[in-house]
């Protein structure tokens, strides 16, 4: 009897010509409506945020406690654990081939480190120059300078590869009020600085633009910011409406940036280019995780909720909720129709924006029709 999926507006949902009528909703008899699930960690408190998938390997971060966390590279086939190492900061980085992970270290005694890159194969590893070891509580660390001087104490925001996983692009937040946001981009191979962004932009937040040749960053005033990785010179957007901190996510071609205004104004599609708000939601939406899939035409929201919210992108309606039980952490889309969901406190969770595979997995789990007398309880003309 647990709701499966619900689709509040009308599609069409089996070859059948079969419509959804508003708010439709399929039961399961079973548990939550997954179709499928790897066999994390559990009990183990999913960090918020933290998950990357490639086409044959995912990383999350799990064990987001004062004592460190650990982040796993994971192989999608399989369900295979093949590299684990301690991490810290609020993001880690996969690069695209699945092969070099990127996390800031946790040297232990309440002490945050510096950024690596390791190689899951051979787990040698490739520092990354210009941070120093701090201690958490209390912002102070041995050898440490105020940026913009080298080694600095920082707490990592965002790790992303570049797409040919020669470069790493970091967003960092100095500890201190108000204290900067710089980003920096190092070579993996060398772990040389390639690149630190200058005083007035707040690059603790990257966005990395699928082609690799720009970065999404912010002024202090709120305006984005496109860099040009070829001769790192940044060209200022104008102002706009909603939090650089909001939930914010990439089309695959880069194109457009979907964003949760977290206001009135609900989701919003805007161009990159112009940096015009080409259409809205219209309704509130609080959810803190977002994710467009490979296709470019659907988009997954959750967060605390614990349900699995999907959208068109043409539209901006909410075309299906499916809730997982408890609260999200992260969510990554796999395939145009698979969505990897890791709840608070695991397993990683596959469910399908698919109604076709939701309805046979229902049919499967059926295990008997209707009686006579229940049909005419229940006025069901026919009686299947």
């Amino acid at each position: 009897g647990e709701e499966l999926v619900v689709l509040p507006h009308a599609q069409q949902i089996s070859d059948d010509g079969l419509r959804a009528l508003d708010g439709l909703m399929i039961f399961n008899t079973g548990a939550n409506g997954e179709v499928g699930g790897y066999d994390l960690p559990r009990q183990a408190r999913y960090c918020l945020g933290d998950l990357e998938v490639t086409p044959e390997r995912f990383a999350v971060r799990w064990g987001c406690e004062r004592t460190g966390g650990i982040a796993g590279v994971f192989d999608r086939a399989s369900g295979e654990l093949l590299y684990s190492v301690g991490a810290a900061g609020d993001d880690i980085g996969l690069s695209p081939d699945g092969r070099f992970l990127a996390v800031q270290e946790w040297p232990g005694e309440d002490r945050l480190g510096r950024v690596k890159v390791y190689d899951t194969h051979s787990g040698e590893s490739v520092l990354m120059k210009g941070l120093c070891p701090w201690h958490g509580p209390t912002g102070s660390g041995t050898g440490c300078r105020d940026y913009p001087d080298m080694p600095f104490k920082a707490w990592v925001t965002a790790l992303t590869f570049s797409p040919d996983g020669t470069r790493l692009i970091a967003g960092l937040i100095e500890p201190g009020e108000p204290g900067p946001s710089p980003l920096l981009v190092w070579d993996t191979q060398s772990g040389e600085i390639v690149y630190r962004s200058p005083e007035g932009l707040v690059a603790g937040y990257p966005h990395m633009m699928p082609d690799g040749d720009r970065i999404l960053l912010w002024t202090q005033d709120w305006e984005p910011a496109v860099l040009e990785t070829a001769d790192w010179t940044h060209v200022n957007g104008p102002p706009v409406e909603w939090s650089i901190h909001a939930a914010m996510a990439l089309t695959p071609d880069g194109r457009h940036l979907v964003v949760n205004t977290e206001s009135d104004a609900g989701l919003a599609v805007v161009d990159t280019a112009t940096w015009e708000t080409i259409r809205q939601a219209g309704e509130l939406n609080i959810d803190g995780l977002l994710a467009v899939d490979p296709s470019g035409t659907l988009i997954a929201s959750g967060r605390d909720s614990g349900i699995v919210k999907i959208y068109s992108f043409e539209t901006l309606h909410m075309l299906q909720k499916i809730p997982v039980g408890e609260p999200i952490r992260n969510l990554a889309w796999l395939s145009e129709h698979h969505v990897l969901v890791t709840p608070l406190s695991g397993p990683g969770i596959v469910v399908t924006t698919d109604v076709d595979e939701l309805l046979e997995v229902a049919r499967a789990r059926v295990t008997r029709s209707f009686t006579a007398s229940e049909c005419a309880a229940y006025h069901i003309d026919p009686c299947p």
